[in-house]
């Protein structure tokens, strides 16, 4: 990211890890693969992590396993209790953040849907409900500011994750008016790959790291443009 005198590296992760839910094989069971998800984290050491798909129990657990300095930022209402079953859905797109290196000066949270304010709405035929997880930070010891924006879009309708994607774009945009001295980052599960709808109206603004890294050919990737890790971690 940039800062006065030039720019820094900046360690983020997008990581859908799959609801708690049963599975064929109980060794991919969340409880048994969440010491997988916690090695990987901690050998990579992000300072901004975006989360897909967990519940609230779920960001609890893994929590309790990282190092104290990784923090939440979800849908923050009453009660604060992550454990209580009303705030099951709230942290769908959570973001957690190294609070060494990171301070969270502002945050956000919307619904994807023609009434984004109103908590659990949804359109254009999305099989679920559709979140924007927004966190503004500063880093500690370089001043230097970032917007980190945390979505999923839907699985199944095309057009759902159209418009979807453009609110997701509408959003940052208003954010980098607000705040054009900070870099920008946009993390999730897209459900999309590079030339379909959702992919070209995100990329308008933004630039597709997955892509610039296979064309750079100087960072490691693969050759399945999926989220789907197979439990690996």
């Amino acid at each position: 990211i940039g800062q006065e005198g030039g720019s820094m590296a900046f360690p983020a992760m997008t990581f859908n890890i799959r609801f708690d839910g049963p599975e064929r094989d109980m060794s991919n069971h969340f409880t048994n693969r969440v010491h997988r998800l916690k090695d990987v984290i901690i050998r990579t050491a992000p300072w901004v992590l975006g989360l897909q798909e967990p519940f609230a129990g779920q960001v609890l657990h893994l929590q309790s396993l990282l190092p104290e300095r990784y923090t939440t930022v979800g849908h923050e209402r009453p009660p604060h209790d992550l454990g209580h079953p009303s705030r099951h859905h709230d942290y769908q797109v959570a973001i957690l953040y190294d609070s060494k290196e990171l301070g969270l000066l502002t945050h956000d949270y919307l619904w994807l849907s023609r009434t984004p304010r109103v908590p659990g709405s949804k359109d254009w035929g999305s099989e679920g409900i559709r979140t924007l997880n927004v966190a503004h930070f500063r880093h500690h010891m370089s001043g230097a500011e970032v917007l980190v924006f945390n979505t999923h879009l839907d699985v199944r309708s095309e057009e759902a994750r159209r418009q979807q994607a453009k609110i997701v774009q509408a959003t940052i945009q208003t954010w980098q008016r607000r705040m054009p001295q900070a870099a920008v980052l946009l993390l999730g599960d897209f459900n999309c790959a590079a030339g379909q709808a959702a992919h070209d109206i995100l990329t308008r603004q933004l630039s597709d790291t997955w892509v610039e890294c296979e064309a750079q050919g100087s960072c490691q990737t693969n050759n399945v443009a999926l989220t789907f890790h197979g439990f690996l971690g």
